[in-house]
């Protein structure tokens, strides 16, 4: 499996101590993808003027995927920045 092998970032998930089902489980949910599919449609909704509520909503999805990628790939501050987005976005949906 290539997961295990040469890994495209120079290191294999083995090294991070995810077994073979773990590897397969994480590759097959791209986080990252839909994080960014939500913030570029969070960007269109507000460029489209709907309503902000919903646009923060779909940053807070946003957000969210984005940390499930941060916890994957074990990423302190891209957890930092978008635990901080999802904080502003549900003190916007709250107030």
């Amino acid at each position: 499996m290539a997961l295990f092998g040469n890994y495209p970032h120079g290191c294999s998930l083995r090294d991070f101590g995810y077994s073979t089902h773990d590897a397969q489980w994480m590759v097959a949910i791209m986080f990252g993808f839909f994080g960014t599919v939500f913030v570029v449609s969070q960007m269109a909704l507000l460029a489209f003027n709907q309503p902000p509520e919903f646009a923060m909503t779909v940053g807070l999805f946003a957000a969210v995927c984005w940390i499930f990628h941060a916890i994957k790939y074990r990423d302190s501050w891209l957890m930092t920045v978008n635990t901080a987005v999802m904080g502003f976005a549900m003190f916007g949906l709250i107030t």
